[in-house]
């Protein structure tokens, strides 16, 4: 796997950012000015966590080529920046240095040259392009939430509907797909009949709220997990005590619950000792065994 197959616009639009980082570090250090040199890596530390790892968190679970694209582009980001930290926090940058390099890697980065990367994005655009669609996909994302926040709906609650003003990105279908996952909606749309820059359906109907009540107890069960102390990897077994209906929606929806939990094999069975969690003033005992 090389640059040359890095195909989703989140590795994209991560790689755009690490060039522009150390371009704009590179240029600040050589004229002294360390100041100016912290700002870039605050920036691009923020926007690699807090969207190109949260955002392909489910890439990393599922086998395949995305997967092996997500942990490639991710140990080179790390290895670049690491690189790019040294001269300023030479004790850190080295950490991930020794966590990352192979045997055939030099012993420290600090015997390393400063990085000369540069990632050409052949397929969708300009550079320019993939950062101007990424801009305008987490603004929209941020209105979301706070219209969100407005009606009081949790974003775990999944909505039929996002309308949006912009056009931007009405032929950009992998950023309406992010823009749907982080607001957790079925349908992005485009048009101008709409009061403000974008409006949510938040009508829950009962299909929706089925697939909420999923979503809820997959969260709740992997914070069980947590407080057991299993890994993220540990396989385990759960045996979940429901109404007729609430096995009902869990069938439907078993493929999300065993994937977001990390589960093997789940029984319907009655449990006595299992521990009691109510989601939308639904019922449901779950037990956690640990394989």
């Amino acid at each position: 796997l090389g640059l040359g197959d890095v195909s989703n616009v989140l590795d994209k639009w991560i790689l755009i950012r690490l060039q522009e980082t150390i371009s704009g570090v590179g240029q600040s250090l050589d004229h002294y000015e360390i100041d100016r040199a912290i700002r870039p890596i605050d920036d691009f530390v923020e926007d690699l966590s807090t969207w190109y790892l949260r955002r392909s968190r489910d890439r990393f679970k599922i086998e395949g080529s995305d997967k092996e694209s997500a942990i490639f582009v991710t140990r080179l980001v790390l290895q670049e920046i690491a690189k790019v930290i040294a001269p300023l926090a030479p004790f850190t940058a080295e950490m991930v240095y020794q966590e990352l390099k192979t045997d055939k890697d030099e012993p420290s980065i600090h015997l390393l040259a400063w990085p000369k990367f540069e990632f050409e994005e052949k397929n969708s655009g300009d550079k320019a392009n993939v950062l101007e669609a990424m801009i305008e996909t987490r603004r929209l994302v941020s209105l979301g939430l706070e219209f969100r926040q407005s009606m009081k709906i949790k974003v775990r609650q999944p909505l039929a509907e996002l309308k949006v003003k912009t056009n931007i990105l009405v032929n950009e279908p992998e950023y309406q797909q992010l823009i749907k996952d982080e607001l957790n909606v079925k349908q992005v749309n485009f048009g101008q009949r709409i009061e403000d820059e974008i409006w949510l359906n938040g009508e829950v109907t009962s299909e929706l709220l089925a697939e909420g009540t999923t979503r809820e107890l997959i969260r709740q069960i992997q914070e069980k997990r947590k407080q057991l102390g299993f890994n993220p990897n540990q396989k385990i077994e759960l045996i979940i005590e429901a109404d007729n209906n609430g096995r009902e929606i869990l069938r439907k929806y078993e493929a999300d619950l065993q994937l977001g939990t990390n589960t093997k094999k789940i029984d319907y069975a009655i449990v006595p000792d299992g521990e009691l969690i109510e989601v939308n003033e639904r019922p449901f005992k779950v037990k956690i065994i640990k394989l």
